[in-house]
This record gives structure tokens, C-alpha cells and sequence, in this order.
């Protein structure tokens, strides 16, 4: 029998090392387990995959857990992550890789597109040399002419 996604955050979380050791994970199926829980699992799931994600040394698995969270269907999830990704300074120092990402995960759903749209002059300040990588990711969840003219 699989183990339920809140057995996984009690074997992760736990700092019992018995414990862990039984329902230790391989690599291979954290990263289906992480995005099962960032796509269909509750709030406390997300907060706690979050969490993980912050508290994280080990910069292979920060990444591990950032795909899977980027992978959530959640609209307001995307959005938190987009404001995580660009405004929370992380561990890491480029935030363009994991933008992109997020963008491309969710090219269907517009959220990252929107947000960089509806906070572009902000973002512009704050990361004034990343103008031009800004507009890319914008562009692209545009698809008539129309929608390009928005932008400009």
C-alpha cells in the first residue's frame, strides 16, 4: 500500500529518525509525491510544501520542490509563487529560471503573465536590467495582435 500524502509530511517533517527511516523516500518518488500534494492537496498540504521549500539546505531539492509547487492547478497558488519567486529574496540569486518555469507550467491559465502585467512598472524599479525579460514572458501569453498592443 502507497502511503497517503499526509503520511509523506510526517515522515518528512517528523524528527523522529525511526520514523523517518521507515517511510524514507527515494528521490524519484518525492518528486511525485511533492507534485501530487501542490496539485491536489489542500492549504495545510500547500503551507507545508512551502515551508519545505524555505527551510530547504540542499539546493537539489529547493528545486524539486519548486517544480512540483509550480505544478498546481491553483490560480491563486501560481500567483503566490510569482510574488515568492520575484519579491522573497530565496537561497538562490537568479529568479529567472524558476519564473520561467512557473510560466511555462502554466502558459494555459495566464496567472503569471497577468501578474507581471498588473505589476510591471513596480518590477521594472526593482529589477530594472530583467525589462526586457519581463516583456518576453508577457508576450508570450498573448496570442492575437490585439493582446500584443496591450503590452505596448
Amino acid at each position: 500500500m502507497e502511503p497517503s500524502f499526509q503520511r509523506i509530511i510526517s515522515a518528512e517533517s517528523s524528527t523522529n529518525i525511526s520514523c523517518n527511516m521507515e517511510f524514507e523516500l527515494d528521490a524519484s518518488l518525492r518528486n511525485i509525491a511533492y507534485m501530487v500534494g501542490a496539485k491536489y492537496g489542500n492549504e495545510t498540504e500547500l503551507t507545508f510544501m512551502i515551508n519545505k521549500f524555505h527551510e530547504e539546505e540542499y539546493h537539489v531539492e529547493r528545486d524539486r520542490i519548486f517544480s512540483a509547487l509550480a505544478s498546481s492547478s491553483n490560480r491563486s497558488s501560481i500567483e503566490m509563487l510569482v510574488k515568492e519567486v520575484l519579491i522573497v529574496k530565496d537561497k538562490d540569486t537568479d529568479f529567472r529560471p524558476k519564473l520561467y518555469e512557473l510560466s511555462r507550467k502554466n502558459y494555459d491559465n495566464g496567472a503569471v503573465e497577468e501578474y507581471l502585467f498588473n505589476n510591471f512598472a513596480e518590477l521594472v524599479k526593482r529589477h530594472e536590467k530583467y525589462g526586457p525579460f519581463f516583456m518576453l514572458q508577457m508576450v508570450r501569453g498573448f496570442g492575437t495582435n490585439e493582446d500584443l498592443h496591450k503590452v505596448s
